[in-house]
């Protein structure tokens, strides 16, 4: 399918590639087709661009980028959404806000992006868990990385 999109332009997608998200996003209840765009190979981040609306892309990453322990847990309503049984059967993703100054980045951990690839289904978690934000500042794990000599540089 060929589809335009406002970041983008015109792309061509596979229709085996549309993730369809029940209740849509947090804010964007509407958007219930979605799929994943990667812009660079293996760049740690990538888009979740909306099928039904051309303007609506989430810039997104792996939580386990900058937070190693991040462990949310899911509903049983939720995982009867997502058609899994494990854990290990569903892709975990944050959306990102990239201010001006990137050192300012901030990852939703309280409302993660969960896929079943082989379902093609997905949903936008709410976790119940105070460990984790909707504004985790993202630069700060990386900067205390770098002072311990660490080569984890997000913006080289």
């Amino acid at each position: 399918m060929k589809l335009q999109t406002t970041r983008f332009g015109e792309i061509e997608i596979d229709d085996e590639k549309v993730v369809y998200f029940p209740d849509g996003l947090i804010g964007f209840e509407e958007c219930k087709q979605y799929f994943v765009l990667y812009r660079e190979e293996n760049s740690c981040v990538w888009w979740l661009q909306s099928v039904e609306r051309p303007e609506v892309a989430f810039i997104v990453t792996d939580p386990l980028n900058f937070m190693p322990d991040y462990e949310p847990v899911l509903t049983r309503d939720d995982m009867e959404t997502l058609q899994a049984k494990e854990l290990t059967d569903l892709d975990f993703s944050v959306i990102l806000v990239v201010p001006e100054d990137p050192r300012g980045m901030t990852a939703n951990l309280l409302g993660p992006i969960v896929i079943n690839s082989l379902k093609r289904v997905g949903i936008q978690a709410v976790i119940r868990d105070n460990r984790y934000s909707t504004r985790f500042r993202v630069a700060q794990p990386m900067a205390a990385e770098q002072s311990k000599g660490g080569e984890n540089n997000a913006y080289s």
